[in-house]
């Protein structure tokens, strides 16, 4: 190639145009906020922006500390890709509410090739979210929750009795979290795949080692996480995050289990049982109007059951764990709630239930603040809920893609905690860490262990 007279091999001008291209990317274009007047969190680095080490530090008191140095509206990378992040509630209300069809869709960060994985509710977009969310709605309904909180007792039936033979093997010494993860997979397995796998009893299940290993290969703790935050696009391009081979043991589960409640015509009423309803409604429909394209397919469905997975087995162990840590270190708090529930217990039949549960309000109040920040339940006293400032508080999100499951992880939770007070003191110990401790995480609040002393009530 010839270049101003001179004869330039093209091979130079490449690596030349490689080289200036990949300084332009690496270190331009990170002045998009500070031309807005928008602080912008410092030190940017070239290519990754503000999201090196996101898998080993404590992002949520980052994120603290960066709201009190930057204020409630500043600017972060995450690689070249400029993120707002907010903390006031009136620009929360405007992208959650108000302005929502300006913000429909999320960031997809998971294959949109892979089967099942494509169709994850999260991680779908414009009508296609909406059709699915429309068809997966009908779950979470109030009477459907209603009658699920039944296979939810007999996870709770499970708990206490391998609470009780774990404190008497150890001198009373629990820890919570292993604990509640047990039984959340209980939950999960039952009311989501269909099948009872009783965990806590069986550490050994197939379909235990099956969860531990495909938690195992979602990589949340290694910088593999950085590959879809700094580079979105690959998303379309069929690679995958999610291993094959542990989606296709859970899809195998569900599809077998469809099959069979088809042939036998038996119903749990669990979530497979309203799914497949949903699906047999909108055949019927389709049949009067072939021009409709179906949307609660056996992929759609399949999906939602290991999303729902996904989403509901850290987090509702952690949240139940941090609650009986926080109790331990709370005494009076503690027999506060053991009180109310037991006098609710005697007003609904002598047992915990769904019923039961509803009656408890600072039962309701404990796990809120838990959600919040695991301070004393003042903050949702009665006299006080009504002065929380509205998308100030939002455990599940808000708007029309707040957290679908939340009816459902909130009975989850009250029943198992209500369950847990009523038949057990917890208790300070040696190894009962103040503070509680957290593991890095990107995106919650992952506490390890959660020691504390359990005694029989009597």
């Amino acid at each position: 190639m010839i270049i101003l007279g001179e004869e330039i091999p093209l091979v130079l001008v490449l690596i030349t145009f490689l080289v200036l291209w990949f300084i332009r990317y690496a270190f331009f274009g990170f002045d998009f906020f500070s031309k807005q007047g928008i602080p912008t969190v410092q030190p940017i680095l070239p290519v990754v922006g503000n999201v090196w080490k996101v898998w080993k530090r404590d992002n949520m008191q980052i994120e603290v500390e960066r709201l009190r140095i930057y204020g409630k509206l500043y600017g972060m990378f995450e690689g070249k890709n400029p993120i707002y992040v907010t903390s006031d509630p009136e620009i929360i209300k405007a992208v959650t509410v108000k302005e929502f069809d300006n913000f429909v869709d999320r960031r997809g960060i998971l294959s949109k090739t892979q089967k099942y994985v494509r169709k994850f509710l999260s991680d779908l977009h414009g009508q296609d979210w909406k059709d699915v969310r429309n068809g997966v709605s009908p779950v979470f309904s109030s009477g459907k929750i209603k009658w699920m909180s039944r296979l939810m007792e007999e996870c709770c039936e499970s708990l206490v009795k391998v609470t009780a033979d774990r404190a008497t093997k150890n001198d009373g010494l629990v820890e919570l979290r292993e604990l509640y993860g047990m039984y959340t997979l209980d939950v999960i397995a039952s009311c989501a795949f269909g099948t009872k796998i009783d965990a806590l009893d069986d550490p050994k299940n197939i379909f235990i080692m099956k969860t531990k290993k495909f938690i195992g290969t979602v990589h949340m703790n290694s910088p593999l996480i950085l590959i879809p935050l700094l580079f979105p696009w690959i998303a379309k391009l069929g690679i995958k995050f999610l291993s094959e081979e542990d989606i296709k043991f859970f899809a195998d589960v569900v599809t077998r289990i469809i099959a069979t409640r088809r042939a036998e015509k038996h119903k749990r009423g669990d979530v497979l049982d309203v799914m497949i309803e949903e699906m047999d409604n909108e055949a019927a429909a389709l049949r009067n109007d072939p021009t409709k394209e179906p949307v609660m397919t056996e992929e759609v469905v399949v999906a939602q059951s290991i999303i729902f997975f996904l989403a509901g087995f850290e987090t509702t162990a952690s949240v139940l764990a941090m609650a009986c840590h926080y109790l331990a270190l709370e005494p009076e708090i503690q027999d506060r709630l053991a009180k109310e529930i037991s006098a609710s217990i005697t007003r609904n039949e002598g047992k915990i239930s769904h019923e039961m549960i509803a009656d408890c309000g600072y039962l309701d109040q404990v796990l809120s603040e838990t959600l919040r920040i695991a301070a004393p339940p003042i903050r949702f006293s009665p006299e006080n809920k009504s002065k929380i400032k509205p998308f100030t508080y939002l455990p599940f999100g808000n708007g029309a893609r707040n957290c679908i499951g939340m009816r459902f992880a909130q009975e989850e939770a009250k029943l198992a905690l209500a369950t847990m007070v009523h038949n057990f003191s917890f208790l300070k110990c040696q190894k009962t860490n103040v503070p509680n401790k957290v593991v890095p995480h990107p995106f919650v609040v992952k506490p390890v262990d959660l020691y504390v002393k359990i005694v029989r009530r009597c």
